[in-house]
């Protein structure tokens, strides 16, 4: 997949369009400008991340093809769930909106009782969790990952030590600290299992994926 994605990268430059292309699958490009938008470019590690990122990209893409091809976006369960996500997106932003824009940065007890006062406003029936989630390519880096912040690292803190550990760094696949997922939002599927047996503000023990 590395040498697909530099392929990629390589081919698609020399083409002109309204953006460098950095990679394409089908007929769907990913230009720089976009990376741009979506990387982390403070931490001095932007031609690393931009790798990973792309690497992401056409895996996703790749994906999605396939499930285009299986018909999965006509199916009434991906339907039902894509009104889930909707009424998700459109309830963040209405939080971003009223309250996350106010600069009197308004604490758990304030966010309860704005929900309890509008709680008709809100359309999420499935359960939902906030995650520290990093993934690695190996199960030893996660093994020392989890026992430095068992020992009582923040999480961010121990993120930023893996990402200037040049032995680590390169196994990191993907990092989201207190990101919100419901089921269908969590990939691979299987972590979903998992979650529910960790107490909160509790960590996992590493977990082996199929993907």
């Amino acid at each position: 997949m590395f040498a697909l994605t530099m392929a990629l990268f390589a081919s698609s430059c020399q083409r002109k369009t309204s953006g460098t292309v950095i990679a394409r699958v089908g007929d769907s490009e990913l230009t720089l400008e976009e990376a741009r938008k979506d990387i982390d470019t403070a931490n001095g590690m932007f031609e690393h991340n931009l790798r990973e990122y792309v690497s992401h990209w056409v895996d996703m893409e790749l994906l999605h093809k396939e499930a285009q091809r299986r018909g999965i976006e006509q199916s009434e369960k991906f339907t039902h769930q894509l009104r889930e996500i909707r009424k998700q997106l459109a309830n963040n932003n209405l939080l971003e909106e009223q309250i996350y824009a106010d600069s009197s940065e308004p604490d758990e007890r304030t966010l309860l009782e704005y929900y309890r006062n509008h709680a008709s406003e809100f359309f999420v029936h499935e359960d939902m969790v906030k995650l520290n989630l990093i993934i690695f390519s190996k199960r030893d880096q996660a093994s020392l990952f989890a026992a430095a912040v068992s020992r009582g690292t923040p999480w961010k803190i121990a993120v930023e030590n893996v990402m200037q550990d040049t032995s680590m760094v390169v196994d990191v696949l993907t990092s989201a600290i207190e990101q919100y997922y419901t089921q269908p939002l969590i990939y691979p599927p299987e972590l979903w299992k998992i979650i529910n047996t960790v107490p909160t503000n509790e960590i996992s023990f590493p977990v082996r994926t199929t993907s």
